[in-house]
């Protein structure tokens, strides 16, 4: 019995409700070889400490076994010197290199008799892991590059958090980038949820307003941090200029070094997966061969159970598109609320529409946190428009039911995107998507075919595609579901099956 293991940061058990796209597919990738009669390890890092790090003691790592889940062997790296996700160690010297954490895994690895390793995500270990681990006799490595952790820190590539960063300026432009979370604030969030306060809070608030009390609220545009003034960028960003400007780091500061680190650590996996092609030339540029670079692109159960509704909506007819004056034209918008997620951006956008295009419109917004965003600028923008509807999270089950709902998705994006789950979602549900022309977007959509592409950030260019559509000047085109990769062929792809 083959026995692989599976690294990341986020708790697999929760799928996208920690660590996003990347830990659903962790997490169907688990289930997956299990399925096969595999035995799954998943090793966690960078989120278990004792209570003695509240008070500034960092006691050495060690690896103990958490409880079961279903066919998953979980097990914490307790202590980590890097914490989860990347953000908290901006400036972090053992980023680069912690020796000592990364034997204690490779020998644990070793102990445990692993025959391949998937690291999903390296966030919470050191970029000296994959060398140790490469050295274990007969272990397969095998890299999935999610996002932009190999490039920056901030695995979005957002300068001070809030715009597209196309130049790093062999790492002298990090310095003025800064880490914008505030010193403590791991240690803060740590104690609350020990504390249980993911939960407390959401009831007492709740129980203030049915007293009549309200809570404060937040004027902020990020529910986690406090908007930062920042120099705008000179130019647009685009795909095209930050591939121009992207080459093998030649600086010798702390942020060089740690590109030249992580296109190091690449180097040792036996294959590095990259979920888009943009990533893949992004990881060219910095260095890393092609000989062991392969894109592969996403593909996830639910979106195979989405091909099947939408393919099924079409052949009975019901998905045809209102003819001028029977009804609105139904959008539809998925996922966060953060401000590089586009949601602030497109609200603005919605609000500028000309009277005679925004009566012909119904806008659907699903995924908001009600508590967690309360009182910032767009909801409170986005409350006073009739022609737009917010709810709350949802589930993967209650997706299937959306189906029906919608003729056209919105994804727009402000950062360099990867391989957007919530993208996937539309062009399986079979529906064309509106989409900012950042990143790896480009891979899934085909202008004309399943969606249209405007420059990112461009407001007029998003208001003047939204009318065009609304009046009938562009072609809504019928968007096959099938183009998206189905589970079974991603994971032939990456070597699951």
């Amino acid at each position: 019995m083959k026995r692989i293991l599976i690294i990341g940061w986020a708790d697999i058990r929760k799928a996208s409700r920690e660590g996003g796209g990347y830990n659903l597919v962790a997490l169907h990738h688990a289930h997956a070889l299990a399925a096969e009669g595999c035995s799954v390890y998943y090793l966690q890092s960078g989120r278990h400490y004792g209570l003695s790090w509240l008070w500034g003691r960092k006691p050495s790592p060690f690896i103990l076994p958490l409880r079961r889940w279903h066919a998953i062997r979980r097990y914490a790296l307790f202590n980590s010197s890097q914490r989860a996700p990347e953000k908290y160690n901006f400036h972090s010297e053992k980023s680069l290199e912690d020796l000592d954490q990364s034997r204690i895994v490779a020998r644990w690895v070793k102990r445990k008799a692993i025959d391949e390793v998937y690291i999903h995500s390296l966030e919470g270990s050191s970029l000296s892991l994959p060398r140790l681990l490469k050295q274990i006799p007969k272990v397969k490595l095998v890299i999935f590059c999610h996002d932009h952790y190999y490039l920056c820190p901030q695995i979005q590539l957002l300068y001070r958090g809030k715009s597209a960063c196309t130049d790093y300026l062999d790492g002298s432009r990090c310095y003025s980038c800064r880490d914008h979370t505030p010193a403590g604030l791991f240690e803060k969030r740590r104690a609350r949820r020990m504390l249980g306060w993911e939960h407390l809070y959401p009831l007492a608030v709740s129980l203030l307003a049915l007293l009549g009390i309200k809570w404060k609220k937040r004027e902020s545009l990020s529910p986690c941090d406090p908007p930062i003034p920042f120099p705008p960028e000179t130019a647009v960003p685009t795909n095209e200029l930050f591939l121009s400007l992207l080459s093998a780091p030649r600086g010798e500061n702390f942020y060089a070094c740690r590109r030249t680190a992580a296109i190091t650590a690449l180097q040792h996996a036996d294959l590095v997966l990259s979920p888009s092609s943009f990533i893949a030339e992004t990881l060219k540029h910095a260095g890393l061969s092609s000989d062991r670079l392969k894109v592969v692109k996403l593909g996830l159960p639910h979106l195979d159970a989405l091909k099947v509704a939408a393919q099924r909506l079409q052949e009975n007819d019901s998905c045809n598109m209102p003819t001028k004056g029977e009804r609105p034209l139904v959008f539809s918008y998925r996922g966060s609320g953060m401000e590089h997620k586009g949601l602030p951006f497109l609200v603005e956008a919605l609000a500028q529409l000309p009277n005679d295009i925004s009566a012909r419109i119904h806008v659907i917004i699903r995924g908001i946190d009600p508590v967690l965003y309360a009182g910032t600028k767009w909801l409170r923008l986005a409350e006073t428009l009739p022609y737009i509807e917010i709810h709350p999270p949802y589930t993967v089950q209650e997706l299937y039911g959306f189906v029906h709902e919608y003729d056209i998705g919105f994804h727009p994006h402000l950062w360099f995107e990867n391989s957007p789950v919530a993208l996937l979602e539309h062009i399986a549900a079979g529906k064309p998507v509106v989409a900012a022309d950042l990143g790896g977007v480009k891979d899934y959509i085909t202008e004309g075919e399943n969606g249209w592409l405007y420059p990112a950030g461009n407001q007029e260019a998003l208001i003047s595609l939204i009318s065009r559509i609304v009046r009938g000047e562009i072609l809504i085109p019928r968007v096959s579901p099938h183009t998206i990769s189905s589970f079974e062929d991603f994971l032939h792809s990456i070597g699951g099956l």
